[in-house]
Order: structure tokens, then C-alpha cells, then sequence
């Protein structure tokens, strides 16, 4: 009876000692020439296990020089950390136009950190798609791109998402660099294409897509997703027929656009153009304190945030300035389909001033506390909610669009306690910036071609 609890205590012991215990994480490194953990980073990749990280250090990875094979140049296993030891800057994956750079499929929680993935090129083979060239995640898929260059890659027909292609059940893409790519005929998205994916502080620029009838978004292609702090310039759609969403196409879901700038975009089709800077399909969009200047849409209403039959748009506290629609019903502001009945759309707070088209069409718009001013035309479209003006927002800089400085003049009629009814907070995305400037008299004339490129 006496040496029970001796042999319990005992018992418990082993239990302790025989007890599986959880293998630390692994860092592979992997250099250039093949001298570290690994010859290749596939290889290395292949070794790992979920929670190790795959450590690249500086230098220059191509298909060649990897060895690569098939549709992608490196396909990550699940839950790893892809990551660079000098940065995107020192730490380049070249696919050399032979293949995709990156596939994730079923990736779980991977993380990709710090690279340039450049050159790739969208095929087909073992039942991938022809999409994403820089990168491709699919299936159960959610992961972490951060402080990444995706530049240069290539969709061929039929491709979504030239540069990077996300459709697992999320994705963050944050604080990286959309540069340069572009997809062929039919194709959307020549930067991004997301399903479910928050897009934070990233650039998005140089984007294209060209072709036929089928062909939209040169910037982002927007399923549900979130987009917040982005700079969305000089992206393009060109197509011998119709022609949207230059810099964001929404057609999922709701997407969100904050604190976001649009510069330069373009939509030009053979027919018509519409959403130079966004174009929202039969979805949701709210865009919140964004700037919209220098876009362009030719031919037909052109206009730089644009709604189709069936949107529900909302815009609030925004900048649209400086851009341009050419055509028939031009409209360089605001469009809202109003076919069937079935659009709504508000826009709240903003100002739209200085575009070569009207400020706005569409009979479903609900406008309240918005300056309409020096555009082709002037009149407010839909509803008129109370608060609207018609004079100049009084910018601090006499071509805000040229200069990118589009904060207001103590004075001015948009900032905060100057609303002639006093109805109405600041007008516009940018605050008061500087005291009363007297500057020479311009024609707005003057001013909208100072925007042209």
C-alpha cells in the first residue's frame, strides 16, 4: 500500500519523458550558387516543413539557373516563409518569359517576403490555369505578400491577373510594388486579380491590359476585396470595343477603396470607355477620402468612377480633378447606369472641379455637400440631398492635379466652417494646407490642360 504513490509519481514521469515533442522550426538557406542548405530554393522548399522558412540570400535566381521545369519556376508548400535576406532590391526570381514564377496551391498560411518576381509568363499544364505570371495562389490558399516588386510578367490570352492572381479563401498583399504588367487579348487584371484579399499601402503602376471586346481592369480586378492606402497610376485598358476599369474593376461582393490615389489612368476602347479610374459592375463599392486626377476615358462617357446596371456606389469625402472624357455624353466625374432602375449610388462630400467632360450622368445619383465646378457641365445629376455648390474649392496650388497637392486654402468654400449655409464639414480628401494664397487669375481652361499627358 506504501509504494503506490511512489509508482504513480514514477508513471508520470515517463509519461513526461516519452511525451512527443513539437520540432522547432528550421531556417534553409539558400545562395545563388548553390553553396547553402539547398542547391535550389524548390529544393529547399521541398525539404522544409510547415512553420520552417526558406531564408534567400542576395542575388539573382533564375528559371535557368534553378533548373526549373513545367508551368512554375517554384511552387511553395504549405505554410512556409519565403523570405530574402538583403531585401526586393538585392533578391530577384527571374522566370525568363518560360513559365509563372510562383505557384501556392493549398499553401495554407505561407508568407512571402522581401523578393522581386519578375518575367514570368502565364501557361497552361497539370490542370493550372492560365493565370497569375508573377504569382498564382488557388485552392486553400491564404497568403501574406509583403515588401514584395512584382514587375514585368506576362498574361497570355485568357489570363486574370498578369501579376499576381489570388483566389484561395484570402489573401494580404501589403506594402509591395505592381509594376509593369500586362495581359494579351481577353484577358482582366493586369496587375491584380483577388478574391477576398485586403491590398494595403501597395503601388499599383504601369499596369495593362490589351484586346478585344473581353478585356478589362488595368490595375486590380476586385472580388470582395479590400483596398486601403494605395497609390493606382498610369494603368491602362485598350480594346477595340469597349474599354473599363482602368486603375479598379469591382465585380464581386463589396469592395472598399480608402485613402487611396488614382493618377493618370486610362480607358480606351474602340466603341466606348467608361471607369478610367473605377468601374463597379452589379456589386457593391464604397470609395472613401480617395483622389482621383489626370485619368482619362475616350470615347463616350469616360467617366472616372463609374457604376453599372445594378451597382450600388457610394463615394465620400473625395477629390475628382483634372481628369478627361472625350465623346458623345462625355462625363469625366461620376456615371451611375440607371437602366431597369436597379443602380443607387451617393455621393457625399466631394469635390469634383476642373474635368474636360460633365461632372456627372445618371438619373439613380444622390449628391449632398459636393462642389460641382469649372467641369464641362456643371448641373447636378439625380437627387440634389442639400449642401452642393457650385464655386471654386479654392486649392492651394493652381493645378493641383500637376503639382499633386490638392489641400485647400484656409478660405475655401470646402473646408471645414466655410460652407456658405454652414451645413456641411471639410469637401474633398485633402484638409486645409494653407493660408489664403493670392495667386494670377487662370481660366479653368487653362488649368484642365495643364493636366493633359
Amino acid at each position: 500500500m506504501g509504494c503506490r504513490p511512489r509508482i504513480v509519481v514514477l508513471g508520470a514521469v515517463l509519461a513526461q519523458l516519452l511525451a512527443p515533442r513539437g520540432v522547432a522550426a528550421r531556417t534553409w538557406y539558400v545562395t545563388p550558387n548553390g553553396s547553402g542548405d539547398a542547391p535550389t530554393i524548390q529544393a529547399a522548399i521541398d525539404s522544409a516543413s510547415a512553420g520552417d522558412t526558406v531564408l534567400i540570400g542576395g542575388g539573382s535566381y533564375t528559371w535557368t539557373s534553378q533548373g526549373a521545369s513545367g508551368h512554375s519556376m517554384i511552387q511553395l508548400a504549405p505554410d512556409l516563409t519565403l523570405r530574402s535576406e538583403a531585401g526586393p532590391e538585392a533578391t530577384i526570381l527571374d522566370a525568363e518569359g518560360l513559365g509563372r514564377v510562383l505557384l501556392l496551391f493549398d499553401a495554407g498560411t505561407a508568407r512571402i517576403e522581401g523578393l522581386t518576381i519578375q518575367n514570368g509568363l502565364t501557361t497552361l499544364g497539370d490542370g493550372i490555369l492560365n493565370y497569375g505570371g508573377g504569382i498564382y495562389s488557388l485552392g486553400d490558399s491564404r497568403p501574406t505578400i509583403s515588401n514584395c516588386v512584382v514587375r514585368n510578367n506576362h498574361g497570355l490570352l485568357g489570363t486574370n491577373g498578369a501579376g499576381i492572381h489570388c483566389f484561395g479563401p484570402e489573401a494580404t498583399i501589403t506594402n509591395c510594388q505592381i509594376l509593369d504588367n500586362w495581359g494579351d487579348g481577353q484577358s482582366d487584371g493586369g496587375g491584380i486579380t483577388c478574391r477576398n484579399c485586403t491590398i494595403v499601402d501597395c503601388v499599383v503602376r504601369g499596369n495593362a491590359v490589351y484586346g478585344s471586346e473581353g478585356s478589362s481592369c488595368g490595375g486590380i480586378y476586385s472580388f470582395n476585396s479590400t483596398i486601403l492606402r494605395c497609390w493606382i497610376e498610369g494603368n491602362m485598358v485598350i480594346t477595340g470595343r469597349g474599354a473599363v476599369g482602368g486603375g479598379v474593376r469591382a465585380v464581386e461582393g463589396h469592395t472598399r477603396i480608402t485613402d487611396s490615389t488614382f493618377i493618370g489612368n486610362k480607358v480606351h476602347g474602340g466603341i466606348s470607355s467608361n471607369g478610367s479610374g473605377v468601374y463597379v459592375g452589379a456589386v457593391r463599392c464604397s470609395i472613401t477620402n480617395c483622389i482621383f486626377a489626370g485619368n482619362e476615358g475616350i470615347p463616350s462617357l469616360g467617366a472616372v468612377v463609374a457604376g453599372g446596371s445594378g451597382a450600388a456606389l457610394t463615394i465620400t469625402g473625395s477629390t475628382i480633378v483634372g481628369n478627361r472624357a472625350v465623346g458623345p455624353q462625355a462625363t469625366a466625374g461620376v456615371y451611375l447606369s440607371d437602366l431597369n432602375g436597379t443602380s443607387t449610388g451617393s455621393v457625399t462630400g466631394t469635390i469634383i472641379a476642373g474635368n474636360e467632360g460633365a461632372a456627372c450622368l445618371g438619373n439613380t445619383l444622390v449628391f449632398s455637400c459636393s462642389d460641382l465646378f469649372g467641369n464641362s457641365d456643371d448641373a447636378i445629376c439625380g437627387v440634389d440631398a442639400g449642401g452642393n455648390l457650385n464655386l471654386d474649392p479654392g486649392f492651394c496650388a493652381v493645378a493641383p492635379a500637376a503639382s499633386l497637392n490638392f489641400s485647400l486654402q484656409a478660405d475655401s468654400p470646402c473646408a471645414p466652417g466655410n460652407h456658405p449655409q454652414g451645413a456641411c464639414g471639410l469637401i474633398g480628401a485633402a484638409p486645409v494646407g494653407c493660408e489664403t494664397v493670392g495667386i494670377q487669375s487662370e481660366t479653368w481652361g487653362r488649368v484642365k490642360s495643364l493636366y493633359r499627358r
